[in-house]
């Protein structure tokens, strides 16, 4: 019977793992290797239909530039991102709204209409917060005063 400990067995982790890097050349090798493989496949393919008709030979000769123009990488899949783009809106310049972005709409001009009241003090929480602001100006000035007349009393003495 095998008995298991806490350290009876190997941990295996990715940074005690040697890591296999390629070097620039190594990469500009491959890459070379992918490119003729597919300049090799093209021309197998120009080969194959050259046999058939000289007038199919020009067609084929421009659909072959046609497609090479269009994907570079022809390995490469092409995927449909369905946010990429944007809806549409019609030329009448109507747009519809839905029923959340027409209560933000609201809630934003709403925000706005009492800022500028909170502004003008027409709300009467603007008022009260005039009103203690102008309390609180009104002690800070009288504490000023008397703490020049404290000053002005140690300078006499």
């Amino acid at each position: 019977m095998v008995n298991k400990t806490r350290g009876s067995h190997k941990k295996f982790s990715a940074r005690r793992r040697s890591r296999y890097l390629a070097t620039e050349e190594e990469i500009i090798e491959r890459n070379k290797g992918i490119d003729k493989n597919d300049s090799d496949e093209e021309n197998s393919d120009e080969e194959a239909e050259s046999s058939s008709d000289p007038s199919e030979e020009e067609s084929s000769e421009e659909a072959s530039s046609e497609s090479s123009a269009d994907n570079t990488h022809p390995y490469l899949i092409e995927v449909c991102n369905p946010n990429k783009n944007r809806k549409s809106i019609e030329k009448t310049g109507i747009v519809e709204l839905s029923r959340r972005e027409r209560e933000e709409l609201k809630r934003q001009q709403f925000e706005r209409q009492k800022m500028k009241l909170m502004a003008e003090g027409k709300l009467a929480s603007a008022k009260a917060d005039l009103e203690r602001l102008a309390k609180i100006r009104k002690e800070r000035e009288e504490a000023m005063a008397r703490k020049m007349e404290k000053l002005k009393l140690k300078e006499q003495n």
